[in-house]
């Protein structure tokens, strides 16, 4: 009987059990939290070792951003506004998550939890990513290896440490995704993530179709989600004020330019910081939906598939976020979801291709925060910060020109506008 992580397939008329690699993926997770438990606590302090072997920006105290939650929860039992006053913050952080994470409070939710709902929810989190990831028998070991690689990065790792709830919302968008040919539960937990955390609010247009009927899922769903935002812009506006904004362990279009402001004349300033960037965005849409138009690649039916429909979704909230500024480097987990589709496409190319370029740019941004510690040793951060920056643009591009490509695809733009052109001529004759 199959199980899990074991299947039968016929190999040269022979019947063979072929073990599914995941299970290495799972031995891998063990060891690498149990050598924490070792070196951290009964060695020496888990942060430095965190930091300085693994990588990983850990903080002092063990899911901080959770023990953030837990604490505006304590509070407005107390009688507190956490959006105003959160006094049992070991920081006395501002609470900055919609007010829909204050229902909590009833639970009973303290900081005494935080540890057990940490380990909770990276529980959920390698389960959704296992689950996301279909059984990967010996032959794909270099499949296997960048699920590995991409698993136990820097970032992802620097997400679980913090029990950040970007958590909850990458499992709900893997959820999402195995019910992507049922329309109405899809969009469904798409606003209930868009409630939680705004920006999966996006990946409703993976779900958009050719024929405008079968749009109402989508429309009903962006319908709710504004509604949602004009009742509750008041507290959201708070939000937004308590949200750090930093270019330290963050990503964006705005980070590197607010950098090099900080080295150019004054005048200057506001034109790199705002200016520049917006500029640069507008270029690159239409350089991408331009190239995509030119491109004879196919991509119908991409979001009918699991790892198209993921891709699609890890691609509109690494673009989406990366225009809105400056995030946090632990939200680049989501551009786990683009790597399947990438590698299925990257077997295609003669060469090294757009999406082998992809994948190494995907991993490199995953990685960027353990090589940064390493390469701060030598010197050359500096450098490294510069490369890392241009390539989180490159890969900006590349996945907009792979989405337009799909858009253009699945809403046959090709053909309406050939038929636009031919009616014109036509009239002109």
């Amino acid at each position: 009987m199959n199980n899990l992580f074991i299947r039968r397939e016929i190999t040269s008329g022979v019947l063979r059990k072929v073990i599914d690699l995941r299970i290495l993926l799972g031995v891998g997770l063990l060891a690498y939290f149990s050598s924490i438990l070792y070196f951290g606590y009964f060695v020496g302090n888990y942060r430095s070792f965190w930091y300085y072997v693994l990588g990983v920006d850990a903080h002092y105290f063990l899911f901080f951003d959770l023990d953030g939650i837990a604490a505006g929860c304590e509070s407005i039992r107390e009688g507190f506004d956490p959006f105003l006053l959160n006094p049992n913050d070991t920081i006395c952080r501002k609470l900055n998550y919609p007010r829909v994470w204050h229902l909590l409070s009833y639970t009973g939710f303290s900081r005494r939890d935080t540890f057990y709902a940490g380990i909770v929810l990276a529980l959920i989190f390698f389960f959704t990513c296992f689950s996301y990831f279909e059984k990967i028998p010996p032959k794909e070991w270099p499949r296997f290896c960048l699920y590995f690689v991409a698993l136990f990065s820097s970032n992802v790792m620097f997400l679980v440490e913090r029990g950040n709830n970007d958590i909850i919302i990458f499992g709900l968008l893997v959820v999402a995704i195995s019910f992507r040919n049922k329309p109405w539960l899809f969009h469904s937990l798409i606003l209930l993530s868009s409630i939680l955390k705004l920006y999966p609010i996006v990946a409703c247009a993976s779900g958009l179709k050719k024929d405008i009927r079968n749009n109402l899922p989508v429309i009903i769903t962006v319908l709710a989600f504004l509604l949602y935002i004009a009742f509750t812009w008041a507290d959201l506006a708070l939000v937004s004020s308590a949200t750090p904004r930093s270019t330290w362990l963050s990503y964006g279009m705005n980070v590197l330019w607010e950098v090099v402001s900080q080295n150019v004349p004054l005048s200057f300033i506001f034109f790199t910081q705002k200016i520049l960037p917006f500029i640069l965005v507008i270029l690159l849409l239409i350089t991408a939906f331009f190239y995509a138009f030119s491109s004879d690649r196919n991509l119908k039916g991409l979001a009918n598939t699991k790892y198209g429909c993921g891709f699609l979704i890890g691609a509109m909230v690494y673009c989406s976020t990366f225009v809105i500024g400056n995030n946090f480097d632990y939200r680049l987990s989501f551009l786990i979801l683009v790597i399947p589709q990438l590698y299925d496409w990257a077997k295609e190319e003669k060469g090294i291709g757009l999406c082998t370029l992809s994948i190494f740019s995907v991993l490199l941004l995953l990685w960027n925060n353990a090589l940064f510690n390493y390469f701060r040793f030598i010197g050359f951060e500096n450098i490294l910060f510069f490369v890392e920056e241009i390539i989180s643009w490159i890969l900006f591009y590349a996945l907009l020109l792979s989405m337009f490509k799909w858009m253009i695809s699945e809403f046959s733009l090709k053909d309406y506008f050939g038929k636009a052109g031919s009616l014109q001529g036509e009239f002109k004759n």
